[in-house]
């Protein structure tokens, strides 16, 4: 899997598809940096629960956005900075082969039951702390001393 992220001049209503290196993120200008927005495309939205509620609420973001999160924190050192981050979730999830990318193609066309179910999400979202991702020393790891036993009568 692999996340982009976009940017857009300030000067400009233009995006630009990066991919996601530390080396890209620190060749950025400051203005870039500033208008960064991370995407990744959110397989949760296949594993919808049928709901009463009008309009159904966006199903959870699960373990993508987590390995995001934990990339941009650790790999691009962007702890406890504030991101913007679009989880995509289109209405249907579709392999695209080179037979697709052809102008002729039915599936190059965007539908509108696509569009009705697209439930994306802009999110802006606080890192962790590098911190947080530390495990314990095992020095201060406890141990469970309950014992279970059986009784044969």
């Amino acid at each position: 899997e692999s996340s982009t992220s976009s940017s857009s001049s300030s000067n400009s209503n233009t995006m630009e598809c990066l991919e996601l290196t530390a080396r890209g993120y620190t060749n950025l200008s400051d203005d870039q940096r500033s208008n960064l927005t991370f995407a990744f495309i959110d397989p949760t939205t296949t594993a919808t629960t049928p709901t009463t509620e009008s309009p159904p609420p966006p199903p959870p973001v699960g373990w993508t956005l987590r390995n995001l999160i934990a990339y941009l924190t650790l790999k691009l050192n962007l702890a406890d900075q504030t991101v913007g981050i679009v989880s995509y979730r289109p209405g249907v999830i579709r392999r695209i082969d080179d037979a697709a990318l052809t102008t002729n193609s039915p599936t190059n066309n965007s539908t509108n039951e696509d569009v009705k179910n697209d439930t994306s999400l802009l999110l802006q979202i606080h890192l962790p702390k590098r911190t947080d991702y530390l495990w314990p020393s095992s020095s201060t790891t406890t141990t469970n001393t309950n014992t279970n036993t059986t009784n044969t009568n």
